[in-house]
């Protein structure tokens, strides 16, 4: 979708004081679908933009059509007319400033929106951050607070848990050793993390902590039952489970999809 269409897009939601996943919900599709919309990395269909159309009280000619004539070659006498235009406006809708190509508005409802030729940063306690450079988003908060929400467990304060999981067990029942061994935890955990969200059972089962799982088990039988011998035979599984592994055909990559 031609980028100007996609800025568009973004400025008439923004004007209307709307989220993404308000938008969404007002026409019918995903919050995904207008956030790709709006990175002009697919279009509406007919359907959808006679919805936005309606939404924004518009017709689809104001909604669709660009002057690219006018952008190629500006006439010569637009150059002074462009300076004329530069302001600084003070008043309870709040600052707004321009000079130039160069704009910032400032507002309590708006938030901050500062424009620098091909470059864009809007800053609002409703809409979180987004910055634009080229037409196409480099950041946008909403974005990643839905990807925060659908993964807040990668951010769980683990290390944080573990060490009073080891400081109880120390003190209570003077487990100081071999009790250290509850860190190891702490990155099988991410590791079995990481083999959840895994595309295809052949990459969910290569993000097995096999090694730390071995390595773990080890010292526990030999911590506790003195077995470091023949104990050690448990580090045998690790190449015979990576082997076995290596016989189930690796899923191709969906497209767009984006691991952590």
């Amino acid at each position: 979708m031609n980028i100007e269409i996609a800025n568009r897009l973004y400025e008439y939601r923004k004007q209307h004081n709307l989220s993404q996943e308000e938008l969404a919900s007002r026409i019918g599709v995903s919050r995904q679908a207008v956030s790709k919309w709006e990175r002009a990395e697919s279009s509406p269909d007919t359907d959808n933009l006679i919805e936005l159309a309606k939404l924004y009280g518009i017709s689809l000619d104001d909604l669709l059509f660009t002057d690219t004539s006018t952008q190629k070659d500006p006439p010569p006498e637009a150059e002074p007319e462009e300076k004329a235009k530069d302001y600084v406006s003070v008043g309870l809708g709040g600052i707004h400033i321009k000079e130039g190509n160069e704009e910032v508005h400032i507002s309590l409802k708006g938030g901050i929106h500062v424009v620098d030729d091909e470059d864009e940063v809007h800053v609002s306690l409703k809409d979180g951050i987004r910055i634009s450079s080229n037409g196409e988003v480099e950041f946008d908060s909403e974005e990643w607070a839905e990807k925060f929400r659908k993964r807040w467990y990668f951010h769980l304060p683990v290390a944080l848990f573990t060490t009073a999981a080891y400081l109880v067990m120390g003190t209570i029942w003077d487990m100081w050793h071999p009790g250290w061994l509850v860190f190891m935890a702490i990155p099988m955990f991410y590791q079995l993390l990481e083999m959840i969200h895994a595309n295809g059972v052949r990459r969910k089962l290569d993000n097995f902590p096999m090694a730390l799982l071995c390595t773990t088990a080890y010292l526990v039988i030999g911590f506790w039952w003195d077995l470091w011998h023949p104990g050690w035979v448990i580090f045998l599984a690790i190449p015979l489970y990576h082997s076995l592994v290596c016989l189930i055909p690796k899923t191709p990559k969906k497209e767009g999809l984006h691991e952590r």
